[in-house]
């Protein structure tokens, strides 16, 4: 039994669990989440990792003995990355070969994994999905009709391969947040995987409070991240840049997204000073936590 539930994809290991990093959740979209989880067949726990959540009683108090949940508590925020990789050791413990990724918000659509399933080969990293912000709507488009493969992808409603994981060297805890699965994409990429997005399956995700707007004739997003968050942006952006010698595409997106909030945000002057020390800390090579 375990064998066969083991090897059903052409050799490739299908015991999958699901991960769900925790901040400060709002409790009633994080039940939502998990009640679509339990939707999906073949799952065998979900990893919760919290980051010193103020409400993290609530939560406990309504999965904290469920056999189906494994619990790690951090006694303080230790960002995105080292969560996920908590979550990605627990999964190597347990013996599972697959994590599907959650962020605490995103609710996913039915069949999300049996539609991945198809499309598992040989050194695919991650499968990742369409992806419907509830503020403004489809954030891709495409006209392939299937799957096709792509350079990056957000963490929420990700399908990650253990041994991707290990090949790329983990997440980089030294980022924190933000543009944290853009730098795991590049090196697993490096690393001989693909990422693929399979245009049958969805996630209900929300970034910030975000809104589409008219910038110098093209879409674009106005977040309304917290200053704190531009920081990261403009930052870890900027890092990516320098480290993969792609600087000028970065530095184009944290000017767009400086842009952004001078002509569109609240706060602005605050976010303009956050973003700025971002990227003098980027020139600097200074990283971590804030």
């Amino acid at each position: 039994m375990e064998e066969n539930e083991k090897k059903i994809n052409n050799g490739i290991d299908m015991r999958w669990y699901v991960g769900i990093v925790l901040y400060n959740p709002d409790v009633q979209r994080l039940k939502q989440n998990v009640e679509a989880l339990y939707a999906l067949i073949g799952w065998k726990r979900i990893i919760l990792v919290d980051n010193a959540s103020a409400n993290k009683a609530e939560v406990k108090a309504l999965w904290g003995n469920h056999k189906d949940f494994v619990w790690i508590e951090n006694t303080e925020n230790m960002g995105i990355a080292t969560a996920l990789n908590q979550i990605m050791r627990q999964v190597e413990l347990m013996g599972g070969g697959w994590c599907l990724t959650m962020d605490q918000d995103s609710v996913v659509g039915e069949g999300l994994v049996e539609e991945y399933r198809k499309f598992m080969v040989d050194r695919i990293g991650i499968l990742t999905c369409r992806v419907k912000d509830r503020n403004f709507g489809w954030m891709y488009s495409s006209r392939c009709k299937e799957a096709e493969e792509i350079e990056f992808c957000i963490t929420s409603g990700s399908f990650l391969s253990v041994e991707a994981w290990k090949s790329a060297g983990g997440f980089n805890e030294d980022l924190f947040i933000d543009g944290v699965d853009y730098d795991f994409c590049f090196r697993m990429r490096a690393a001989g995987y693909s990422v693929v997005r399979v245009h049958g399956a969805f996630l209900l995700h929300e970034v910030g409070y975000a809104k589409k707007v008219c910038l110098l004739g093209h879409e674009a997003l106005v977040l309304n991240h917290s200053p704190l968050r531009l920081y990261y942006i403009a930052r870890n952006y900027l890092y990516i840049g320098f480290t993969y010698r792609v600087f000028w595409h970065w530095a184009f997106e944290v000017f767009k997204r400086f842009l952004l909030v001078v002509l569109y945000e609240e706060g602005r002057l605050e976010k303009m000073k956050y973003m700025y020390k971002g990227i003098c800390h980027a020139c600097m090579g200074r990283l971590g936590k804030y």
